[in-house]
C-alpha cells in the first residue's frame, strides 16, 4: 500500500465516524474545518501532536465539522503548497513531513488531507509574538497543547534513543533426564552483549525476559523438534558472566540475579532453567538425545521503560557431550 492509499484509508475511517455522529478520540488524527490562518497557533498544535506521536503517522484532514459531525465547505482561494509554506516556516528545524497529501472526495463533501511522518521529532516552534521566550517544544495532551515538560523530553529521549543495542556472544545449553519425573531438566546459559546509548542507564527485570530452547533431532526418516519454553521470573536468572564484576560500579550489574542494570557497553549472562514437559508416550530419552544435532536458544526481552523489544538469537550449538540421558552443546552467536 503507497502512502497515498494509506492517506485515503485512513481518512475513508476518520470521516465516516464523525459523519456517524462521533468524536474521534485520537491523538493521530486532528479535524479541521476549514485551512488555518497563519498565525502561528496551528503550528504549534501540529508540533505538539507531531511530538506526542512517538514517531507514528499522523493524519491531518480539512474541511471536516468534527462538532457539527458535516463536511464544511473548504476556502478555495487556498492553495495547500503556499498554505504549508506558510506553516513550515514557523518552525525552528526540521518540521512534520508531508509524505502524502490528497483531495478526497466524499458523496456529500469532500477534504484535504495530508499525512505526516514525524520521525525527526522533536519539533520547536518559534513564538511569533517574540519576546524572551523565542521558542517552544509544544506537547499535545488530551486536546489542549501545553509546553513539554520534563518528563515528556525525557520520554522523548527514550523513544529516540530506544533500548540498547544487544549481540549475542556465546551460549552453553546443559540437557538432562530425570527418570521419575519423565523429563528433561534444560539449562540454557546465554553471554549477551549490551551496547546503551550515550549516557542511558537501562533496566531489565527477569520477568520480562521469555526464552525457547529447541533440540533439532535428525531421525532416520524425519527431522524433528523438541522445544521448552522458559518464562520469567521463575525459570530467569541473572548471573556474573565469566570475567565481569557485578557490583554498581562496573557497566552491568544485578541485584540479586532479579534486575540486570545496564549503563555502560558489557557483556551479561541470561540463564534459563526449566524442566520440559513429559517426553512424548512415542518417544524416550534414548531417541532425543542421541539424535540431537544441534540446539538453538532464543532469548526475548523488553527493557523497562521501552516499547520495542529485543531478541537475541542462537542458531546453531553443537554437543560436546552426547549420552542417552545427559548432553551438553555449546556455541556462538
Amino acid at each position: 500500500m503507497s502512502e497515498k492509499q494509506q492517506l485515503a484509508y485512513l481518512v475513508t475511517g476518520y470521516v465516516e465516524r464523525v459523519l456517524a455522529g462521533n468524536r474521534i478520540e485520537d491523538d493521530l488524527f486532528e479535524a479541521k474545518a476549514d485551512w488555518p490562518p497563519d498565525d502561528g497557533k496551528f503550528a504549534r498544535r501540529l508540533g505538539g501532536q507531531a511530538n506526542k506521536a512517538s514517531g507514528a503517522k499522523i493524519v491531518v484532514v480539512f474541511g471536516l465539522d468534527e462538532d457539527n459531525f458535516r463536511f464544511s465547505d473548504l476556502d478555495g482561494s487556498i492553495d495547500p503548497a503556499t498554505w504549508w509554506n506558510q506553516i513550515e516556516s514557523r518552525f525552528d528545524g526540521p518540521t512534520p513531513d508531508p509524505i502524502a497529501e490528497a483531495k478526497l472526495p466524499f458523496d456529500s463533501g469532500e477534504v484535504y488531507a495530508f499525512l505526516f511522518d514525524t520521525s525527526l521529532r522533536p519539533y520547536v516552534v518559534k513564538n511569533p509574538k517574540g519576546g524572551a521566550f523565542q521558542r517552544d517544544v509544544p506537547w499535545r495532551k488530551g486536546t489542549r497543547v501545553e509546553s513539554a515538560t520534563y518528563a515528556d523530553l525525557i520520554r522523548l529521549y527514550r523513544e529516540i534513543a530506544g533500548p540498547p543495542d544487544v549481540y549475542p556472544y556465546m551460549a552453553e545449553v546443559g540437557v538432562s533426564w530425570d527418570k521419575d519425573s519423565d523429563n528433561f531438566r534444560v539449562v540454557a546459559k546465554a553471554q549477551i552483549v549490551f551496547h546503551p546509548g550515550t549516557d542511558q542507564h537501562a533496566l531489565l527485570l527477569v520477568r520480562d525476559v521469555h526464552g525457547l530452547i529447541t533440540l533439532h533431532q535428525k531421525l532416520e526418516t524425519e527431522s524433528e523438534i523438541f522445544t521448552v519454553e522458559v518464562h520469567g521470573p521463575d525459570g530467569v536468572h541473572f548471573e556474573e558472566a565469566p570475567g565481569s564484576v557485578p557490583t554498581t560500579r562496573s557497566s552491568i550489574y544485578r541485584e540479586g540475579g532479579a534486575e540486570l542494570h545496564v549503563t555502560a557497553p558489557g557483556l551479561a549472562l541470561v540463564e534459563l532453567r526449566r524442566a520440559s514437559d513429559p517426553i512424548p508416550a512415542h518417544h524416550g530419552p534414548e531417541d532425543i538425545l542421541p539424535s540431537t544435532e544441534r540446539v538453538s536458544v532464543d532469548v526475548r526481552f523488553r527493557f523497562s521503560s521501552y516499547d520495542r523489544a529485543s531478541r537475541v538469537n542462537f542458531p546453531s550449538l553443537v554437543p560436546d557431550r552426547l549420552d542417552a540421558d545427559r548432553a551438553h552443546f555449546i556455541g556462538y552467536g
